[in-house]
């Protein structure tokens, strides 16, 4: 949990307040979904690359593209574990 932390600090203070637990708890919960290296490989790489795209807009002050983008990020994750399945 310490490097979804680290990368939340990219985002505005203001931006963590509003939406750091709710990342926090999709991040848990894929975590758990998530099975095997390559899987939480896969996970890590999902979501360095999602905050790398959603916090730019953050710091521009579009923070509603954020969550948005991060929600669809897991609930594409969470498809793609079911269709391997």
């Amino acid at each position: 949990m310490r490097a979804l932390s680290a990368l939340l600090r990219l985002y505005p203070a203001s931006f963590r307040a509003e939406y750091g637990n709710e990342m926090r708890a999709i991040h848990r919960a894929l975590m758990r979904e998530m099975s095997g290296l390559l899987g939480r490989a896969t996970l890590w790489i999902d979501i360095v690359g999602d905050v790398i795209v959603s916090a730019a807009p953050a710091l521009l002050g579009h923070s509603s593209a954020g969550p948005a983008i991060y929600r669809q990020n897991a609930r594409s994750l969470a498809g793609r574990r079911t269709a391997t399945r």
